[in-house]
């Protein structure tokens, strides 16, 4: 399933989530938020890079905090465009 999360910053960017892989939202939001970790931690340069590792978990703590709700709202859009009703 492709879903697009919106960014606080107002930029988009589209994920593919396999729905069967995952236990749980929470799950599909850590598994995005490390790869975004990863991401910032690869575009880090010298001393900063070596303290950006400790880091990490911070960054996927704060991820979490508004990419769980993206998530949800994500893939609330994707069944009620399969013709699934909510509520």
């Amino acid at each position: 399933m492709r879903i697009t999360i919106r960014f606080p910053d107002g930029s988009e960017r589209e994920f593919y989530i396999d729905p069967k892989k995952y236990r749980s939202v929470v799950e599909m939001a850590e598994e995005i938020c490390a790869e975004l970790a990863d991401e910032w931690i690869a575009a880090l340069r010298g001393r900063r890079r070596r303290r950006a590792m400790a880091a990490r978990e911070a960054y996927i703590e704060g991820c979490m905090r508004w990419l769980y709700p993206q998530i949800v709202s994500a893939i609330a859009e994707k069944l009620e465009e399969m013709g699934y009703p909510l509520g």
